[in-house]
């Protein structure tokens, strides 16, 4: 993520900063698929590859409410990336007639991110900090797939072009605090509980998405 910003301070108490996000991700997945019990025949290998690229924006606003505490609201569109790349398979089976190349392509959608944050200071070496974010993980409710002419092997193997995720919004919460205990020393420490947005419904071994103490 790039993202080149601008900060104004409105008046003694009040700023307000925004920014661009230009986002770039790329998606690569391989996978084996054995042959029937019994059937002397090597494994397959499907691959999917590509990259893209997607914009956003950002928006923030700081309120000094005395000379030791500030409160911070931000907000963070939500952006999708479209992928474009290559599907590959080796070894295709001969039930499964498939070109060994086609286009792939898919979208990536990140959320919206809402926060808040409070800050104060405690003291001349001390300074604490508790953050609120909200992620609009709901978003990512179906993952579409397109392999071109390889499209019918999807029907085959997945059931589906449209991979069900039914991903769900989070809450995150976080503290952190530094402290100054030296002359030129900094010592700074933070935590932050991240829950998974995934259902067990829709659980992927690939995907080891599970809750987090960070």
């Amino acid at each position: 993520n790039i993202s080149p910003s601008f900060a104004v301070r409105l008046c003694d108490c009040l700023s307000i900063g925004a920014g661009v996000n230009v986002l770039w991700a790329s998606l690569e997945f391989e996978q084996s698929l054995l042959p029937p019990p019994g059937v002397p025949l090597p494994s397959s290998r499907i691959g999917f590859e590509g990259d893209g690229y997607g914009v956003g924006g950002t928006i923030g606003l700081v309120w000094r409410i005395t000379d030791s505490q500030r409160l911070g609201i931000s907000y963070r569109t939500a952006s999708d990336v479209t992928v474009d790349g290559d599907f590959t398979i080796a070894n295709a089976p001969p039930t499964m007639p498939a070109a060994p190349r086609s286009d792939f392509g898919t979208d990536l959608k990140f959320p919206a991110v809402a926060a808040v944050g409070y800050g104060i200071q405690v003291s001349d070496t001390l300074r604490l900090e508790a953050d609120v974010e909200w992620v609009e993980h709901s978003r990512n409710d179906v993952m579409t797939l397109d392999i071109g002419v390889n499209n019918p092997l999807l029907a085959m193997v997945l059931g589906s072009a449209d991979l069900p995720q039914d991903w769900d919004d989070t809450w995150t919460v976080g503290v952190g605090a530094d402290w100054a205990c030296g002359e030129d020393w900094l010592l700074r420490a933070g935590y932050t509980w991240l829950p998974t947005p995934v259902p067990d419904e829709t659980f992927l071994p690939v995907l080891t998405e599970g809750d987090k103490h960070v």
